[in-house]
C-alpha cells in the first residue's frame, strides 16, 4: 500500500492509532501541533477510521477550548470546521 501525498508523520500516526498505540505518542513532548492533528485528520477521514477520527476531534476541540483561536488560526483547514462550536 502506497500514501503518496500525505504528510508522514500524519500516516504514522494512523498507524500508530491502528496498532492500538496513541497515535500521537511519537510527537515532539507528546503534543501535536493543530496544523498536525489536522493532517492526521485528512488521513483518518480519507481511510474512514471513525475511531481516529474521534481522537483527533476531541483532541482539537479540547486545544480550541484551552486556548484563543478564531477561524482566521487556520487559514480555511479543514479542521476549521470545528470551530463553529465556539464561534458560532
Amino acid at each position: 500500500m502506497e500514501l503518496r501525498g500525505y504528510d508522514p508523520e500524519a500516516v504514522m500516526g494512523m498507524v500508530h492509532h491502528i496498532y492500538w498505540h496513541p497515535y500521537d505518542e511519537f510527537a515532539p513532548g507528546g503534543v501535536h501541533s493543530l496544523q498536525q492533528h489536522a493532517l492526521t485528520l485528512v488521513v483518518a477521514e480519507k481511510y474512514q477510521i471513525t475511531g481516529l477520527q474521534a481522537v483527533i476531534c476531541n483532541k482539537i476541540k479540547s486545544r480550541i477550548a484551552s486556548e484563543d483561536y478564531n477561524q482566521d488560526d487556520f487559514g480555511g483547514s479543514r479542521a476549521s470546521c470545528l470551530l463553529r462550536d465556539k464561534t458560532g
